[in-house]
């Protein structure tokens, strides 16, 4: 999994689909731009580690209920700070 220029987000969310069968939904004023490099092929539980970790980058989350299969993309914001 390589996205060594800045590729919209809209892309690589939906490469992720293909690899893990979950369904994503995102508002369209949320799709930025990001770039994962990696030296090595991914397995597919590795690539979604990465792409979680490419979404707090730009300041979003995923939001999954568990057993669902469909997955919010959400500002951080809008997720409570616990103390």
């Amino acid at each position: 999994m390589n996205y060594n220029r800045p590729t919209p987000l809209s892309l690589v969310i939906a490469d992720i689909s293909v690899w893990t069968g979950l369904t994503f939904v995102i508002e369209p004023a949320l799709d930025t731009s990001v770039q994962i490099f990696s030296a090595r092929l991914l397995k597919k539980e590795e690539a979604y580690e990465a792409f979680i970790a490419a979404l707090k980058v730009v300041g979003l989350r995923a939001s999954q209920q568990s057993g669902e299969s469909v997955v919010k993309i959400l500002p951080l914001k809008s997720f409570p700070v616990l103390a």
